[in-house]
């Protein structure tokens, strides 16, 4: 279903990325030895919206592309990577339910394009298999995720036509509550609502796991969480989130969160978003800029809370997430470098970069009940 135009502007755009890819490298000068560990490693990002046409422009990089353009996937050699069809909260209604459709629909039919879009450069996955396979190949594996449950209305069948449609991975909430769960951001004066999980939310998590789909925890309170974990019978993912004791915003999971995902077998990845990774002085009006330093403190800070088994990557780029000396996925290599400083080996890096991800994603697709 695709237009000579629309191939034309991605080739457009994804030319234009080459120049600001390259610059965005140059940028953070990486030792060649972390390069050469990096090249052989397979590296995976859990968390990266879809930018479709009329995405509000602050949404872009500044080269005016995604964050996560072919060009910079390449030179920063990140091999697969996790789009996910996600949208806003807004209201209950017919209309509201509609609108949100219609853009989870138009995001799944982006990702399906892309194989087409980038001249075969991407594949897309449904399985661990897979993506080592098209990774094995040369190529980039992307895998289709799901965010806010909103977007099925409050009709859990809803969700089949995405999981045809490739999605294997799915979180309930994003920003506000729905039919659902509650969000960890509930709208302005609404609090928690359903007290974690409504009967509709513990359904949807008995069904993600008898499809096989990895069940993404980011974006979820504490209960919703807690009885998240107690209902699935698979591991679970936190996509894009960071620790809460060194930042102490609600979207941060706190220590005994981190721990109930390790005790469920699961995986933390860490996101680079600047007010999750850097805190407000008391009294300060302006948000610090963070570093790449503050971001790997956030995987460091997990992997000795939990383990270097149950910490990734997911940088939730291209929805206002990028940060001094990780900007983009061109610079994925200087997060490599700054891990081997601090003493991680290359069997630990291996599993922070996709491992951990690959291994859950696999327990996922073994729980599924067989239909």
């Amino acid at each position: 279903m695709q237009t000579p135009t629309r191939r034309a502007t991605f080739a457009i755009l994804a030319a234009a990325a080459v120049l600001a890819a390259s610059q965005a490298s140059a940028q953070t000068a990486v030792p060649a030895a972390a390069k050469a560990v990096h090249d052989r490693l397979l590296t995976l990002d859990s968390h990266v919206d879809v930018l479709l046409p009329g995405t509000n422009p602050r949404y872009f990089a500044t080269d005016g592309t995604s964050f996560t353009s072919l060009d910079k996937l390449k030179a920063g050699g990140v091999d697969a990577v996790v789009y996910a069809v996600a949208v806003s909260t807004g209201p209950r209604t017919a209309a509201g339910y509609a609108a949100a459709e219609t853009e989870a629909k138009a995001k799944l039919a982006w990702i399906q394009a892309l194989p087409k879009d980038s001249g075969g450069a991407i594949q897309l996955a449904r399985t661990p298999a897979d993506i080592r396979r098209i990774v094995a190949s040369g190529k980039i594996a992307v895998l289709t995720g799901f965010l806010n449950a909103y977007s099925l209305g409050e009709d859990l069948s809803a969700f089949d036509p995405y999981f045809a449609g490739g999605v294997r991975v799915a979180g309930l909430t994003h920003a506000g509550n729905n039919a659902f769960a509650d969000s960890s951001r509930p709208q302005a004066g609404t609090g928690a609502e359903h007290g974690g999980l409504s009967p509709l939310g513990k359904a949807a998590i008995a069904r993600f796991n008898d499809l096989g789909v990895l069940v993404d925890v980011s974006q979820l309170t504490p209960d919703g969480l807690r009885q998240t974990l107690a209902i699935t019978r698979a591991p679970v993912v936190a996509s894009h989130s960071a620790a809460r004791p060194l930042v102490d915003v609600t979207r941060n999971l706190s220590d005994a969160e981190l721990d109930a995902i390790k005790a469920n077998g699961g995986v933390v990845q860490v996101p680079a978003f600047n007010s999750y990774l850097a805190a407000k002085a008391a009294g300060q009006d302006e948000q610090p800029k963070a570093t790449l330093k503050a971001y790997v403190d956030h995987i460091d800070y997990i992997a000795k809370r939990i383990g270097v088994d149950h910490v990734g990557v997911g940088t939730d780029f291209n929805h206002g997430s990028g940060i001094v000396g990780f900007a983009d996925a061109s610079q994925a290599p200087a997060v490599t470098a700054e891990l081997l400083a601090r003493g991680y080996s290359q069997a630990d890096l291996a599993k922070i970069w996709g491992e951990n991800f690959l291994r859950v994603l696999g327990a996922a697709q073994a729980a599924a009940k067989a239909s």
